[in-house]
């Protein structure tokens, strides 16, 4: 349970909170609504992070996260107290009559399930059980433990809360999210995208199937009881699939069209919900026998006499010759959860969940199954969830602001202000190196530096497959120091058999006129010579800038640029003291006693 938390910035993500006071029937309202399937209950305030930081409201506490599996679990009780022997008069087909009869003993239960308080659904708000995950924290690590091995069998994430560093709510993950972050890399994954769901066992079978004609609320029950979050909906006679039955179904439900659910299954996913006029009809009929006589299913029938739309459901089929890249395409473009494996005849003989395939991609079975297998690259292990926060619905990231934000206002407070693209992030302090601060720096030295890719070791060296090479500047006629270094495969760095050198100091002389290949062999020449024949080689040259103060006044902490140097002595040093002018205390580096 997160105390007094903070809700994100108006910049933030849009996403829905619920007070912990809203009804059933209100919350069920807003998930339909953002069109999700869970959403975290907040003590005080409701709304989403926009409109709640844009009110002000930045405080609030984090009670659980309340997702359609517990809503539903909820209406199947409400319904089972009100009237026990209501779901043994829906266990099969019924007559026009019959549905009628179970339509207005549905609807009675209407007041009792929406107007419930969503804090009185069982274990609906079990803090205790959130996954809490971090922006730094790693991916691998959410799919396993919020989403593939919960801690709590009996909570299913449709999607984690992702937690700052003060407690406060900062972004929502979904499987969809991961889904379409893995399929942005699909061309680096080709050897799984290209095999089969046949070759790969993608497919999960036996598939929970319902006939069409049974009443919606037993389709819910049964998959309820079969713990499935969808199941398949089969034609009666030949076993065909024709639809998909869905928790999320119950979101956009009304008091006033609550009877519906003892419709067929397949006019229950086929008419549109919020089609009131049309369910009110029905819900007259069943009230009214002369209407329902003219309302019977020997006339033209409901929807074309009410003149009213439908929604077409039709569920997302695949075969086992359909690849994991077409299966994927499918489950992202199509913002399904499932897609269903059938034979030649159109019957359903799998299903295959977006759980399915992260199992396949990221999943611990997966790994131990696989000598030497990691991951693919798209789920290497240093991913973290930070890099999914506001991806586009294809999983790539959104255009961003330049990478080189100038910092331009620095009030004399505690405040520090940076503004790019008209949009000003605010924090109590703001580090970066000189590039992102004109005017505030000062120019001590130019460095030159060149980037060589090798086949082969610097000559002199034993064939050291690593080293680092200082010249002395009074013995090569210079009055800075040349910095030589050399890396490879063993550092993880390059393939094997391939090395990177790199080779710098500080400029002498002047460079006006002269290209920055020219300014490195002047300067260079001795290790230039040392690194022949080179694969390819860059060079570069830059100015060495420092900060003109130390930040404590205007909460700026600049950092010095990177000097010729190539053991990193100065960084650290640098580092070491940005801390203390940051912290106003040395950074304590002993170690701590066990």
């Amino acid at each position: 349970m997160s105390e007094g938390g903070y809700l994100p910035h108006a910049d933030s993500a849009d996403f829905l909170f619920l007070n912990e006071n809203c009804t059933i029937g209100e919350a069920l309202d807003q998930l339909a609504a953002y069109n999700v399937l869970s959403a975290p209950v907040v003590r005080g305030v409701t709304g989403t992070a926009v409109d709640l930081a844009q009110e002000n409201k930045l405080q609030y506490t984090v009670l659980g996260c309340l997702d359609v599996d517990k809503l539903l679990e909820a209406l199947l009780l409400t319904i089972e107290k009100k009237n026990v022997d209501l779901f043994s008069m829906a266990s099969g087909p019924l007559t026009y009559q019959q549905t009628n009869t179970l339509m207005l003993a549905i609807n009675e239960c209407a007041q009792d399930f929406f107007l419930h308080a969503i804090t009185t659904l069982p274990a609906s708000l079990d803090g205790g059980s959130l996954f809490r995950g971090d922006l730094g924290t790693n991916l691998l690590a959410v799919i396993d433990d919020a989403f593939l091995f919960p801690a709590n069998k009996s909570i299913s994430n449709h999607r984690v809360l992702v937690f700052g560093i003060r407690g406060e709510v900062v972004n929502t993950l979904s499987q969809s999210d991961i889904l379409r972050y893995i399929y942005h890399f699909k061309s680096e994954i080709k050897e799984l995208t290209s095999q089969t769901v046949q070759e790969l066992g993608l497919a999960t079978s036996p598939v929970s199937t319902i006939p069409a004609n049974i009443p919606a609320i037993m389709g819910f029950k049964t998959m309820h009881t079969r713990r499935v979050s969808g199941i398949a909906v089969v034609d009666a006679q030949d076993g065909r699939l024709v639809g998909n039955l869905s928790v999320s179904d119950i979101r956009g439900l009304s008091p006033a069209i609550f009877g519906c659910l003892a419709m067929p299954t397949i006019e229950f996913l086929n008419r549109a919900l919020n089609d009131e006029a049309l369910l009110h009809a029905r819900l007259q009929a069943a009230k009214d026998e002369s209407i329902g006589a003219k309302l019977s299913p020997s006339s033209p029938g409901l929807a074309a006499t009410s003149g009213l739309s439908r929604k077409t459901v039709a569920p997302i089929m695949c075969t086992g010759s359909t690849t994991l890249g077409e299966v994927m395409r499918d489950l992202v473009q199509h913002k399904v959860h499932r897609i269903y494996q059938v034979d030649e005849h159109l019957r359903p003989i799998g299903v295959i969940t977006i759980t399915n395939v992260i199992w396949l991609l990221a999943g611990k079975e997966w790994r131990k199954l696989v000598p030497g297998y990691d991951t693919p690259t798209p789920m290497r292990p240093d991913v973290n969830i930070g890099l999914l926060a506001g991806l586009e619905e294809d999983g790539s990231r959104p255009p961003q602001s330049p990478p080189h934000m100038l910092v331009k206002e620095f009030p004399p407070r505690s405040t520090a202000r940076l503004p790019a693209e008209g949009v000003v992030a605010r924090a109590k302090v703001i580090i970066g190196d000189p590039s992102y601060f004109p005017g505030k720096t000062r120019v001590t030295k130019t460095v030159v530096r060149a980037i060589a890719f090798l086949d082969h070791t610097i000559r002199g060296t034993d064939n050291a497959e690593s080293c680092q090479i200082i010249f002395p500047q009074n013995q090569v006629g210079r009055q800075n120091d040349i910095y030589m270094f050399l890396c490879g495969y063993n550092h993880n760095v390059t393939a094997q058999g391939r090395y990177v050198c790199i080779s710098s100091t500080v400029v002498e002389g002047i460079v006006e006129g002269m290209s920055t290949e020219e300014v490195a062999k002047r300067e260079l020449g001795v290790t230039l010579q040392m690194m022949q024949p080179t694969l390819d080689i860059v060079y570069d040259i830059y100015e060495l800038e420092e900060p003109l103060s130390d930040g404590t006044t205007d909460k700026a902490f600049i950092s010095k640029g990177y000097d010729p140097t190539s053991h990193f002595e100065t960084a650290i040093a640098d580092v070491m003291d940005l801390f203390q002018r940051i912290m106003g205390k040395p950074l304590e580096m002993k170690a701590q006693a066990a």
